[in-house]
């Protein structure tokens, strides 16, 4: 078959389609231009040559085009394709390279598998990141109200959606997840660490009530009462205005419910023993305590070490006449002072002087 053979129209357009091949790297709107001038050229040609037309190398035309056009040389050729199509394209090509290794096989597999995960996920810390800007706990990783659990519910199954593909009707808001995927991955740890570590809230209390019998904010160690006579007395009951049995160290406070150290035993010093009924049972009314040493090792009381507790001196001084309550000048002149007995060393302690410690 000759050239002849072949109608000259079609010839023109086989060779304008070859040289528009060797033009793809231009911008599709010149090429089109450059193609209608060359078609309307060659069919000119070909009416003054009487038919016959030498049409050439395709390739050689295109770059005398280029030429006279002032164009560049030929480079890589434009694509019309979408960014998007063409970063798949090489995401997939990248994919295909790794699974040649067995390893890489294995780790895209395991990537693949993790990818629900992935959705949930990016739905968590969509929501964190929405409630750390407009909730009222910052940093909290769990929703604390009913719409809060709505909200996070409801950006779990839309990112679930998304990774299956679904809920995206047009094309033009794909980008808008991915912005959003990036914007978890950039929350995502913030949200594990709001998770895995613990959350320390300081919320002040006031001052903490220290139970037990106080004076002036310390706590009273034992009691120990006098009569009128400035005797000491042993054995004494005491109670409240209510009736309520007066405890040094509160009320329905025992061993067996808070043990030794919980009655303010420091370790080193001994610490007050109740004295007990009829029914063996602990009665913390009764004066003065006390005193006995704890074994460290097994935190019982040592029973060998029990014994009375020092009193803080052997009498009281007398400050009243029973026979004539609250009348001062009923009470009596003190007594003369016994040319036998030692100046400056008193029996009893009066006001303002020194008590007479006990043995």
């Amino acid at each position: 078959m000759n050239a002849t053979d072949v109608p000259l129209r079609e010839r023109i357009r086989t060779f304008a389609d070859a040289v528009r091949s060797h033009l793809d790297d231009l911008p599709a709107d010149e090429v089109e231009d450059i193609i209608d001038g060359l078609t309307a050229d060659l069919a000119e040609q070909a009416s003054d040559g009487g038919g016959v037309l030498d049409l050439g190398d395709p390739a050689a035309y295109a770059a005398e085009l280029r030429s006279a056009a002032g164009l560049p040389e030929r480079g890589e050729p434009a694509r019309g394709e979408p960014l998007g199509i063409r970063m798949r394209g090489n995401l997939q090509e990248l994919a295909e390279s790794i699974r040649r290794h067995k390893f890489g096989a294995w780790l895209l597999d395991l990537f693949s598998a993790l990818r629900p995960v992935w959705w949930v996920l990016r739905g968590l810390a969509l929501y964190f990141l929405l409630h750390s800007v407009f909730g009222s706990s910052m940093g909290s990783a769990t929703p604390d109200t009913l719409l809060g659990w709505m909200l996070c519910a409801g950006l779990v199954l839309v990112s679930v959606q998304w990774g299956r593909g679904r809920w995206l009707p047009h094309s033009a808001l794909r980008p808008v997840r991915v912005v959003l995927s990036v914007v978890a991955v950039l929350a995502l740890p913030f949200l594990l660490a709001a998770m895995l570590l613990p959350r320390v809230e300081y919320v002040y209390e006031g001052p903490s009530e220290q139970r037990g019998l106080l004076l002036d904010g310390k706590q009273v160690g034992n009691i120990f009462a006098y009569d009128e006579q400035g005797e000491l007395l042993d054995g004494v009951q005491l109670y409240t205005d209510r009736g309520t049995q007066l405890n040094l160290f509160g009320r329905g406070r025992s061993i067996e419910q808070e043990g030794w150290w919980g009655l303010g035993w420091d370790g080193e010093h001994p610490v007050r023993v109740p004295y007990q009924d009829a029914r063996g049972d602990d009665v913390w009314n009764v004066y003065p305590l006390r005193i006995g040493e704890v074994d460290l090792a097994t935190d019982t009381l040592r029973e060998a070490t029990i014994e009375e507790d020092a009193a803080p001196f052997l009498r009281a001084p007398k400050r009243f006449d029973p026979s004539a309550p609250g009348d001062p000048s009923a009470l009596p002149s003190p007594p003369a002072s016994d040319p036998s007995a030692t100046p400056g060393a008193p029996a009893t302690p009066e006001d303002g002087g020194a008590a007479t410690p006990a043995p």
